[in-house]
């Protein structure tokens, strides 16, 4: 996977900061004090074991699922449809546009190809193997999704994400989640916010040891894991 370095973005810390802080605190209880049982069970609040464990109250999943027609690939470059204005208020095409600029720029950075008909940049050739002891990851224009077709590949992404340094470095969406043109962001907060998606990957894979498994990232900071089917 590529390593590259980053400025990390006042903006991000200001959007991540006090989420980030209960998040972590309560996936730490959980962690100590919980055992899955079933699907249904809430690991921290406001998410269950396959649903969206949510930072910055911006676009759902939902959301991003309905705007996804309006997305169309032109000129190796992602834009929304005009007729996306009648459909959606003026604050989500505010969140989608913020997410497309990004999504550009990585493709404009990293000299990616968007696929016209998948809307996606696979950075890696075999992103879905039979098995990997690596993590492996496709570019989409709402952020990535990241593959882990065997325990090992979860470990892997767990202990860059322990790491800060390697954290800031993960390829795909998590890499950029901290980077802007501002002062730094304070280490402690993208720390914080490393720990709280390790210790919920951790849960959800431990709970899913026989299943191979992905995990969502989207440019909100947001990041949802599922089966992958």
């Amino acid at each position: 996977m590529s390593k590259g370095s980053v400025m990390y973005g006042a903006l991000a810390t200001a959007l991540l900061v006090p989420i980030v802080l209960n998040a972590t605190i309560k996936a730490s209880a959980n962690a100590d004090g919980q055992s899955i049982r079933t699907t249904s069970t809430a690991l921290p609040e406001q998410h269950t074991i396959s649903s969206t464990q949510r930072h910055t109250g911006r676009l759902t999943e939902s959301q991003i699922k309905k705007v996804d027609p309006y997305v169309m690939v032109v000129n190796n470059r992602y834009q929304l449809r005009s007729d996306a204005t009648s459909t959606f208020g003026s604050k989500e095409l505010n969140e989608v546009q913020q997410m497309l600029n990004k999504a550009n720029e990585n493709v404009t950075n990293n000299h990616l190809t968007i696929d016209p008909v998948s809307k996606s940049t696979a950075q890696n050739i075999n992103t879905r193997a039979a098995w990997n002891q690596h993590y492996t990851y496709t570019n989409f224009w709402w952020g990535s999704r990241y593959y882990f077709t065997s325990n090992a590949a979860v470990d892997e992404m767990v202990s860059d994400l322990g790491n800060i340094t390697f954290g800031f470095d993960v390829a795909g969406t998590i890499g950029t989640l901290f980077t802007g043109g501002g002062a730094a962001a304070d280490a402690t907060t993208a720390s914080m916010y490393f720990s709280s998606m390790s210790a919920y990957l951790q849960l959800y894979n431990n709970s899913h040891r026989h299943n191979q498994i992905y995990m969502d990232v989207n440019y909100a900071g947001d990041y949802s894991c599922h089966i992958l089917a």
